[in-house]
């Protein structure tokens, strides 16, 4: 399995979901360690990059520890993201081409 990204360290106004694959994090974060599963996008100490490719515009957490076998993140799509919390729906008005 591979290893998991860190939940967020709460569950509050300040938790974020990337734009791309919808994990759940803190902005501090992705500031520290990015997005597990988008390495592309190179959030690491990009604050700006940070901003615009996450949102807090999202409904329900899902939080998957084997999303390979878990037949609601092959519902969600999310079968080949890591394991960690994820966003049920993005509503931003952000552009999700990121």
């Amino acid at each position: 399995m591979s290893p998991a990204a860190p939940p967020p360290q709460e569950f509050n106004k300040h938790t974020r979901a990337c734009l791309r694959c919808k994990l759940v994090k803190t902005f501090d974060q992705f500031l520290t360690d990015g997005c597990e599963n988008c390495d592309t996008l190179n959030l690491k100490n990009n604050t700006e990059l940070v901003s615009q490719s996450t949102t807090n515009e999202y409904s329900g957490v899902i939080s998957l520890i084997d999303p390979k076998a878990s037949w609601a993140s092959k519902w969600l799509r999310l079968g080949q993201s890591k394991p960690g919390c994820y966003a049920l729906e993005i509503h931003s008005l952000k552009s999700t081409k990121i």
